[in-house]
């Protein structure tokens, strides 16, 4: 096998004299032998341009000193040449690398840039270099320069030193027009500096145009209501039929007639009114509500003929009254003036009947007695309303009660004498009001506005009111705005109303 993949040979041996002729006429290049007889291969382009820049080299020095001796290149034995194949890779590499230096010294091979590159770097001055060395002194320069303008301008006045001049500015009390005239100064000499610009109109990167800056915005009140913090609460859905607000008549029928907490208004009897029976009976509120009601008006009137005449009723007791009446007033006036066992207002013990009793023992009713128009006139003052006006029986489906008083409690009394609706047409129109929406708004007068939620609610004298209608399941989520005491009634209709307390 031929160790000297590049050797065409087909054999080891040294090639003759023929082979070498031939090989020397056919080849465009002479091949010299080495030491041991075989063809030296050809020089690559890189050999040839380090050996030629070597020779240019060495001319030139002899040009440049032509009475030096030429350095011999040192040679070596024969014994110490190095015998590398010429097929061996490694053999190639040592070759390339081992170009004799063309100085003569033989001190270490050459490397890729020449000696002659060398001595050009050398006589070259570097560009780079110099270019830096300008960047750095200009920098310097301006750096030096920009240390000296600093220095020269005077200190700016520190936040501490505009802390202490302002703590010596008096307090700013109210002037009178007097006042403010007698300080007024005398005007300036026409020799006096300017006045100093208005620190609003100075010029500066942020108003280069010197206009007018926009005052300060002033800081939050305290009382404003941060429309976005609620807190949500919850109200189990049986409470649908609980509360003031409750409505009953023939499209809602109340269920809880037989269960609700009553309180005897016998117990609170006090000279100011009259009581027509010792079991009569009304919710605690609506009692408490009356009380004050008819101390008010023995007070303004000096009358104590006000008759309390009837108040709760249970199913039973209903259908004893719509009894009698069928009885003896006949069908037609049982539906006009009694409702149903089961849809009459007597069930919620929030309504009463109210009449006059003179001390001689007449029945007075209230068109007809001298001082019956205050009871209309004030009864939204402590939260009742006329139950069955004239002009809303289509509405309620019960004929003109003027004896028939509701208590619904403030300020929903007052919405209803402002709107001039009933009951009926309050539960519909409260509907339209929500937390985050529009809200419905009484004054402590009872003027009533809407409140739209996105543009500021109100925070004090009045009371705020919307709708929440009933949820699915056990129990329905509302929200209330945080921070004010609330009451919620069920309506009997579908839903619930809150009342904030401004205040």
């Amino acid at each position: 096998m031929n160790p000297y993949p590049e050797n065409r040979n087909s054999s080891n041996s040294v090639p003759s004299q023929n082979d070498r002729t031939n090989r020397t006429q056919s080849s465009p290049q002479r091949q010299n032998p080495n030491a041991n007889g075989q063809p030296r291969r050809a020089l690559t382009e890189e050999e040839r341009r380090r050996i030629e820049a070597a020779r240019r080299a060495a001319a030139q020095r002899r040009l440049e000193n032509p009475g030096a001796q030429p350095t011999q290149r040192p040679q070596r034995p024969p014994q110490q040449q190095r015998n590398v194949p010429q097929g061996n890779a490694q053999g190639h590499r040592q070759r390339a690398a081992m170009v004799n230096d063309p100085r003569g010294q033989g001190e270490r091979p050459v490397t890729q840039q020449s000696q002659a590159s060398r001595d050009r770097a050398r006589r070259k001055p570097n560009g780079g270099l110099i270019l830096f060395l300008l960047l750095a002194a200009l920098i310097v320069g301006v750096s030096l320069w920009q240390i000296t303008k600093n220095a020269k301008q005077p200190a700016p006045e520190t936040a501490s030193s505009a802390i202490t001049a302002l703590a010596d500015v008096p307090e700013v009390t109210e002037i009178t027009a007097e006042e403010d005239t007698a300080r007024i100064p005398d005007p300036l000499p026409d020799d006096a500096d300017a006045a100093p610009a208005d620190p609003a109109v100075t010029a500066s990167a942020e108003n280069p145009e010197n206009e007018a800056l926009p005052p300060d915005e002033p800081a939050p009140d305290p009382n404003d209501v941060n429309l976005t913090l609620y807190n949500t609460e919850t109200v189990p859905n049986t409470a649908i039929d609980e509360g003031n607000l409750v409505l009953v008549n023939h499209e809602h029928p109340y269920a809880k007639a037989d269960t609700i907490p009553v309180k005897n208004a016998f117990d609170e009897k006090n000279g100011d009114f009259k009581i027509s029976s010792s079991s009569m009976s009304l919710a605690p509120a609506a009692l408490d509500a009356f009380v004050k009601f008819a101390s008010a008006f023995a007070q303004d009137t000096g009358s104590h003929d006000l008759l309390l005449n009837s108040g709760h009723r249970t199913v039973a007791e209903q259908q004893n009254v719509w009894d009698y009446y069928l009885s003896t007033q006949g069908e037609a006036y049982v539906r006009a003036y009694v409702a149903k066992p089961g849809e009459s207002e007597h069930h919620t013990g929030l309504c009463c009947d109210l009449t006059f009793y003179t001390d001689d023992g007449r029945n007075v009713p209230i068109p007809e007695y001298p001082n019956g128009p205050w009871l209309t006139s004030y009864a939204t003052d402590y939260g009742f309303i006329l139950r069955y006006p004239a002009e809303k029986v289509e509405i309620t489906g019960i004929a003109n009660e003027p004896w028939h008083f509701r208590y619904v409690g403030l300020p929903h009394s007052r919405v209803c004498e402002a709107k001039n609706w009933c009951l009926e047409e309050y539960i519909e129109n409260i509907r339209n009001y929500s937390a985050e929406g529009t809200l419905l708004y009484i004054t402590q007068s009872g003027d009533v506005y809407d409140a739209v939620a996105s543009e500021g609610l109100p925070t004090t004298n009045g009371w705020l009111i919307y709708y929440v209608p009933k949820e699915a399941g056990d129990s329905t989520s509302f929200k209330v705005v945080r921070g004010y005491d609330y009451e919620i009634s069920g309506t009997n209709a579908g839903g619930f109303i809150v009342t904030i307390f401004l205040g």
